[in-house]
This record gives structure tokens, C-alpha cells and sequence, in this order.
């Protein structure tokens, strides 16, 4: 743990900041605090070095000096810190080609899916996950996959996905989030045909079986807009 983590996560926990309030706080991933705080990333085994925007954000979050957190970093040396005004025109350009460079907003992770057998699905927010907002659009909000029954399309146990909230697939064989009998939820292909009374539930992997139900005994939570790996996740 380097100078900077220890620093940061002494300060969050005199303030009693839990790692989730202080994503919440931030809009940055509780996931990538921690791994500022060690000071490596947890998945990668690479250090963490974050940006001047992550470190800003932090700083309003916590209540806490901004130049201290970026000399901490290493991005301010006291030679360049005795300029407050030059300081403050590089650090400008800094935070928006860092915030630019990846166009990163914010969505909420809630809970986890099941792509396998089914869990139990849950409402819970934990924490907030960065998403490049292309032609001005969005996802509403992003789960942690669970299992493998869709790895065919790249999908995979412990990936991020991101979907639009929505009641139903704008068409058949769209991939969704769908609650089961009330309780199961799963990440599937909704399938259906005219004239048939079932909706089929088809997996990406063929160790899976597709499951058929009616109409309603579902309910769609949500359809695919993306998904990525969390190790190339990138917070700003």
C-alpha cells in the first residue's frame, strides 16, 4: 500500500465512510477506491494511478485538501506547487483530458443476475460502475454476472452488464434480464413465435437447456445495451 492509499483509507475510515457510501459520494466504482487505496489493482496486479478528475472527485467526497491527495500521487511536486495559479491551469487540463478522454458517466450496479441456474435477483445498489455515453444515450443500470450460460456471446461469469430498463424485448431473440416465477433471475435470449403460447429462455452455451414458460410467469427487468470485463474498467 503506497502513501497515497494509506492516506485515504486512514481518512475514510476516521470519517466512517464505508467504501460504498464513498462510491456513492464520488460516483466513482467503491471497487476502484479500494484499489486506490492498496494501491493495485486487485484483478490486473498492476498499480493503480489514478487520475487527477478520480482524485477531485475523492477529495469533494471526503472533505479533504485536493493538492494533498496530488502531491500524494505524485502528480504535484513542491516546485510546481508554489505556483497556485500555473498549478491550477495544468491541473484544469489535466481533469478534462482525463474526464474527456473516455466520456464517462455513471450508472448504478444493483445486486447481481444469474447467467446459469438461476439466484435470486436483488435490488440493492452496490456501488456505481463508469459507461461511455454514446450519441448522447445511456444504460439505466448495470448487473454482475453469475455463471457462464452465455459465454458464447462473450459473456462471462463476473462481467458488467449494462441494460435499459424495460417491461418487455423490442423483438424476439433479443438478450434481457428476466425474473422467473418471481424468483429467479437470469440473463437470457427471450424468444417467441406467432401462434405459440410459451416464451423461450435460450442460453449462449449448450451445457444449458432453454427454459419455456408463459407469458406470465416472466417478467423482463431490463434489455442488453453492452457489457466489459471489470479489470478494463476505467473510473475517471
Amino acid at each position: 500500500m503506497n502513501e497515497l492509499g494509506k492516506f485515504l483509507e486512514q481518512v475514510r475510515k476516521e470519517k466512517k465512510i464505508s467504501l460504498r457510501d464513498a462510491a456513492q459520494k464520488s460516483g466513482i466504482s467503491y471497487s476502484y477506491i479500494r484499489d486506490i487505496e492498496l494501491g493495485v489493482n486487485r484483478k490486473t496486479k498492476k498499480e493503480v494511478k489514478p487520475s487527477p478528475a478520480a482524485l477531485k472527485k475523492i477529495a469533494e467526497a471526503y472533505s479533504i485538501n485536493y493538492y494533498d491527495l496530488l502531491e500524494k500521487a505524485g502528480i504535484l511536486d513542491e516546485e510546481t506547487n508554489n505556483t497556485l495559479e500555473e498549478t491550477n491551469s495544468k491541473l484544469d487540463v489535466l481533469i478534462k483530458e482525463s474526464a474527456a478522454e473516455y466520456n464517462l458517466g455513471h450508472i448504478p450496479l444493483i445486486g447481481t443476475i444469474c447467467a446459469g441456474d438461476g439466484i435470486i435477483a436483488e435490488s440493492n445498489i452496490d456501488g456505481y460502475v463508469g459507461f461511455p455515453f454514446l450519441n448522447n444515450s445511456k444504460p439505466d443500470y448495470a448487473l454482475c454476472v453469475k455463471g457462464d450460460s452465455m459465454n458464447r456471446v462473450g459473456i462471462e461469469d463476473g462481467d458488467i452488464v449494462y441494460l435499459r430498463a424495460a417491461n418487455w424485448v423490442e423483438r424476439s431473440g433479443q438478450i434481457a434480464a428476466v425474473i422467473v416465477n418471481g424468483e429467479e433471475g437470469t440473463l437470457k435470449r427471450v424468444h417467441w413465435e406467432p401462434g405459440s403460447n410459451l416464451v423461450r429462455l435460450v442460453p449462449e452455451n449448450p451445457k444449458y437447456k432453454t427454459i419455456e414458460v408463459y407469458p406470465n410467469e416472466i417478467r423482463v427487468c431490463g434489455v442488453y445495451a453492452g457489457h466489459f470485463k471489470p479489470e478494463y474498467q476505467m473510473d475517471i
